[in-house]
């Protein structure tokens, strides 16, 4: 039986698998890499907004609190984010205060400040977080295919003419993931979204991102991302240029002045995985020892990601049990969350 190349074989190149990569590689394990080529699948995404409340309710998703930390632990890691937290999670702003302390924003019925909510440059969290595994001397591979085998003591993954053997492999490729046959099994839906990258002139950033009827993340430098639309039934993954002076419309909805002083637009769309009950699927497989997944958290992937590979890190390395209510075994379970076949 030939020896084991690396401790841990992540699929993947998004926060999920970056994010997985580096715990592991924090505790001494060796660990490859292998991605797609730059800006596939949500890895492309220009920004992101990480908001512990979601809906109109302004409700909380599965583990907040720690979801958000866990995203700051991976910011300062990553040394794209350095700030310490205003006390107090959420208040409401009446009319008047909301429309002293935003100018730029609509807040004609006042607004819920989140203060914990966090605007991220995605493709310099996930350059950083590259740059950070290689300092620390993991190995990063982009391919186009990689198919997986299962061994006894070793897997092996074929990558662009690569062959690559581990006791472990991470499936983290986002809505790729159904690619695998040994993963096929799993009911997700798969939800196109688009988002809209712009540029403004005339003004300065208003000091917050805003979430209304979508979002609008403010990224510096006079550019804003809003989005994202959420298309059950699609045609194709790629952008629509009728989506975009959608969500364009939407902006001006939420900041009107700086929505007229749009200079350029540009569309980014993608797939995101959702599960039947909206909780990441995370865990070991069921049947093949050394193979565990990352998948299926929707638009909120930014929040949810980090403290789901924080989870399975330490799973994998102490065999800390993963939280019932995101254990992929809960999946198995129930009928309704298997496909088929």
């Amino acid at each position: 039986m030939p020896a084991s190349d690396y401790d841990a074989i992540i699929l993947g190149g998004g926060i999920s698998a970056l994010t997985v990569a580096l715990q592991l590689q924090m505790k001494g394990y060796a660990v490859v890499v292998i991605d797609k080529p730059a800006g596939s699948g949500a890895a492309g995404l220009p920004a992101g907004l990480a908001n512990p409340a979601y809906g109109r309710e302004a409700k909380k998703s599965w583990e907040s609190e720690a979801c958000i930390e866990s995203l700051y632990r991976l910011s300062e890691l990553a040394d794209v984010r350095k700030n310490d937290w205003q006390e107090g999670w959420t208040q409401w702003l009446e009319p008047g205060e909301a429309a002293e302390r935003f100018p730029l924003v609509q807040t004609k019925y006042g607004a819920l400040w989140i203060q914990v909510g966090m605007t991220i440059d995605l493709p310099c969290l996930l350059t950083e977080l590259r740059t950070k595994l290689n300092t620390m001397g993991s190995t990063l591979y982009s391919a186009t295919t990689s198919d997986v085998y299962e061994g006894r003591n070793n897997h092996t993954v074929a990558a662009d003419g690569r062959e690559l053997r581990s006791p472990r492999i991470i499936f983290a490729p986002g809505s790729g993931i159904g690619d695998y046959p040994q993963w096929s099994s799993l009911k997700f839906n798969r939800v196109k979204g688009q988002v809209t990258a712009a540029a403004f002139s005339g003004f300065s950033d208003p000091g917050c991102s805003v979430a209304s009827s979508g979002y609008a993340a403010f990224t510096g430098y006079n550019r804003v991302v809003v989005g994202s639309t959420y298309e059950h039934t699609w045609q194709n993954s790629s952008p629509s240029h009728e989506t975009g002076r959608e969500l364009i419309a939407r902006f001006r909805n939420m900041c009107p002045q700086i929505g007229e002083s749009l200079t350029h637009a540009d569309n980014w769309a993608g797939i995101r995985l959702t599960t039947p009950d909206r909780k990441p699927c995370v865990g070991a497989h069921w049947e093949i020892r050394g193979f565990y997944c990352i998948a299926g958290m929707g638009s909120r992937g930014l929040l949810m990601a980090p403290l789901a590979a924080e989870l399975i890190a330490d799973h994998i390395h102490s065999n800390k049990k993963i939280p019932a209510q995101i254990d992929v075994t809960r999946f198995y379970r129930t009928r309704r969350f298997m496909n088929r076949t």
